[in-house]
């Protein structure tokens, strides 16, 4: 459920047997509360059902996977729900159980699918979409896609021991709810415990397409810079200012921010993606 609160209120692990190789999906790269990488373009997804109390919120409800979009077309089917904020910026949910689940390419897990621009925006580029953000379930250890032309950023939601070894480097523990970013292009292999564990996934055309994610603890503040951001619930619900309008989200649901300028995570915490 998607809700404004107060004065305007919305509701709106085993033996390293698996591979842990997505569908054109695994991880991404750097380290540090905000890791990121450049270049430019843009990207629509849309629109369940919102609960309405104030006069601010436009709530047409759209057929999904509005998620799946590019410019000329749509596919899919669910449903979301659009906020119009006072301010002209739209917010629109994507619940959790709307993700799209799809086999990883070797069979042995399952990516769920948040959004994509699937559109290929340069002739110069080998890259499949133009960005995509996806959950994984790891499964045990073993080497990633390589994905010509892509960047990656990979934030570790749940498992133990996970470190990947990013060409022929020594391999980097990754830390719970930390961005790592690397490029996807390169030979990549992640190690594990034993119990399997869960990440979400930032990857775009590094050669059309800018990006960058934190994770904002109960507090935190971000300034949005780019015209599209993306915003996700981690552990359990969450309260989030967006430029003066509260919102309240469930686990791992999504939010597209399109001209938000602020967030702020209430109770956080708060993975955010900014995409150019």
């Amino acid at each position: 459920m998607l809700g404004r609160l107060g004065a305007r209120m919305v509701a709106p692990r085993s033996t390293c047997t698996m591979w842990h190789r997505a569908f054109r999906d695994s991880s991404s790269a750097g380290r540090g509360a905000v890791v990121g990488s450049r270049s430019s373009s843009r990207s629509h997804w849309g629109g369940g059902r919102p609960m309405q109390t104030g006069v601010t919120m436009a709530v047409p409800t759209l057929p999904c996977n509005v998620r799946r979009m590019s410019a000329s077309s749509t596919e899919g089917s669910c449903t979301t729900s659009v906020s119009v904020l006072p301010s002209g910026a739209r917010v629109t949910q994507y619940p959790a159980t709307g993700h799209t689940a799809m086999p990883w390419r070797n069979g042995g897990g399952v990516t769920h699918e948040i959004a994509v621009d699937p559109a290929v925006s340069s002739t110069l580029s080998e890259a499949p979409f133009r960005w995509r953000l996806s959950m994984a379930e790891l499964e045990g250890c073993g080497p990633f896609s390589e994905i010509p032309g892509v960047d990656r950023i990979i934030v570790v939601l749940e498992g133990l021991g996970i470190e990947l070894g990013v060409n022929g480097g020594a391999p980097v523990p990754l830390q719970r709810h930390v961005p790592f970013s690397f490029p996807a292009d390169v030979p990549t292999s992640i190690t594990m415990a034993p119990g399997g564990g869960r990440d979400l996934n930032l990857m775009w055309d590094r050669t059309t397409t800018s990006a960058a994610v934190t994770v904002l603890a109960a507090g935190g503040i971000s300034s949005i810079v780019s015209p599209l951001a993306i915003a996700i619930a981690l552990d359990g619900p969450v309260s989030i200012n967006l430029d003066g309008e509260m919102f309240r989200i469930n686990d791992l649901d999504a939010l597209r921010l399109d001209g938000v300028q602020t967030l702020t995570a209430v109770d956080g915490p708060v993975y955010l993606a900014l995409i150019t």
